[in-house]
């Protein structure tokens, strides 16, 4: 049985792609990392989370985004990184 980790570094994204892309770059660097689709209880340094909230309109974007942010923030995460889509679709703020 292995020891849950408690993550140091949670990417919350508007979509799989953006998880993925900015995941992909810290287990490069030899972060232990996770990608998830939906709530689940993380359980790697770094986890990146799709809320698949490009298409939402503006409020509802923003409540998946909250919500992504609350859940990890109580997983014990400090530190948060939100994935910007770079050709700035989807609610940005």
């Amino acid at each position: 049985m292995s020891t849950p980790v408690t993550p140091r570094v949670a990417v919350v994204a508007d979509d799989l792609t953006g998880a993925g892309d900015t995941a992909v770059q810290f287990l490069r660097a030899g972060w232990s990392t996770e990608l998830q689709l939906d709530a689940a209880t993380p359980n790697a340094e770094v986890v990146a989370v799709s809320t698949d909230s490009r298409a939402l309109p503006a409020d509802r974007a923003a409540a998946a985004a909250a919500e992504a942010v609350r859940r990890l923030r109580g997983a014990g995460v400090a530190r948060l990184y939100k994935k910007v889509d770079s050709t700035l679709r989807g609610p940005i703020r």
